[in-house]
């Protein structure tokens, strides 16, 4: 049994047989076939997908059927550890930063892009986890980084007010 965060979910991934997995207590039926290091064959019933994969530690990048999904293994230590608030926004992987939209004081809500990476021609969007103050910007779009390099950190205990004011005549 392995457990591995997507964005701020944790999912159990367990096999129960050659062919077959269990994700999130779901069975799913499935041929693998690794066709190189990085590259395996996905065959479910008569449906037939390549999936490319890249570790680097805990760290797993994952290309399927078009989009990329950065999975962290987590020790069950990890899992049963206090939550943290993710206020110190890290890069999941090796990459070039694209894209920075933020700047420090600004306010941000739940779901705001931080940050844009690019890795082997994929995209990967950094997003705040809830509303936050942008304390620290740590690179610029054309850096390259590494996978838990510090990029942004966020200030989730101050009061934010988002509401506009109303000018009144």
């Amino acid at each position: 049994m392995a457990f591995f965060k997507h964005q701020s979910q944790i999912h159990e991934v367990r096999a129960i047989d050659g062919d077959t997995l269990r994700v999130d207590g779901e069975d799913l039926s499935l041929n693998v076939a690794q066709i190189d290091p990085h590259h395996y064959l996905l065959r479910q019933g008569a449906r037939q997908t390549s999936l490319f994969v890249n570790q680097s530690g805990d760290h797993y990048q994952v290309w399927y059927q078009g989009e990329a999904y950065e999975l962290i293994q987590q020790s069950r230590a990890a899992l049963s550890a206090e939550p943290e608030a993710q206020d110190k926004i890290k890069a999941p992987l090796t990459g070039t930063v694209i894209l920075v939209p933020v700047q420090v004081g600004q306010k941000v809500v739940a779901g705001t892009t931080l940050a844009v990476l690019e890795s082997m021609k994929m995209e990967t969007a950094l997003t705040a986890a809830a509303d936050a103050l942008v304390k620290a910007v740590h690179c610029s779009p054309g850096d390259s980084v590494s996978v838990e390099q510090l990029l942004i950190e966020l200030d989730f205990e101050i009061e934010l007010d988002f509401e506009t004011e109303s000018s009144t005549g």
